[in-house]
């Protein structure tokens, strides 16, 4: 094998660890929910309509969104207010919501079901694909030195 292909190979396995960092960050969060979150049932306050600056610096956009305010008691009893953006398109139910709260945190709510896959998805796939990259580079290096004739 050349430079060029092992250049190659460290390229692409950096790629992979700056995906899987880059995912890790954004995933912290659904995982904080699946591994400490606690569900309980809000009272609808108030909903109303806003806009979300969306976009990067120079092209940034008003996205209207709904706002939903709630109340919620957890689990040792004491009250919370809390509030989640939802899209234009969300039809509110009558009266009360499922919402997902972390224990101790004081802005830690959400709507229940208003997760974001996409970077937990990335994450394992990026952990796996590094997993497979790191195999793949010890393997050849612990390979026996192939013997060339000569003439």
């Amino acid at each position: 094998m050349d430079s060029d292909e092992e250049l190659k190979k460290f390229k692409k396995i950096f790629c992979v660890g700056i995906v899987f960092l880059i995912s890790a960050f954004y995933s912290f969060q659904e995982f904080r929910y699946l591994i400490f979150g606690k569900t309980a049932q809000a009272t609808i306050t108030e909903i109303k309509e806003s806009t979300e600056m969306t976009g990067r610096r120079y092209s940034r956009l008003n996205k209207p969104v709904q706002v939903v305010k709630f109340r919620f008691t957890d689990q040792l009893g004491n009250s919370h207010q809390g509030f989640d953006r939802r899209p234009m398109d969300w039809i509110a139910p009558s009266g009360s919501i499922k919402i997902q709260y972390l224990p101790g945190d004081e802005f830690g709510f959400r709507i229940a079901g208003s997760s974001f896959q996409p970077s937990v998805i990335a994450f394992f796939t990026s952990l796996a694909m590094g997993i497979y990259g790191v195999y793949t580079i010890a393997k050849q290096a612990n390979a026996p030195i192939k013997r060339t004739r000569r003439y």
